[in-house]
């Protein structure tokens, strides 16, 4: 299965991008608040 480690190698980066978002709505509760804004 030659896709099972590329898929491993994909899955890392993603993980990677997954909690950049998650740590500006940690530091920006507004944007919870208001989620019709998005700045």
């Amino acid at each position: 299965m030659e896709l099972t480690p590329k898929a491993a190698e994909i899955t890392p980066k993603v993980m990677e991008i997954t909690p950049k978002p998650m740590e500006i709505e940690i530091e920006r509760p507004e944007s919870l608040s208001l989620p019709g804004r998005k700045p």
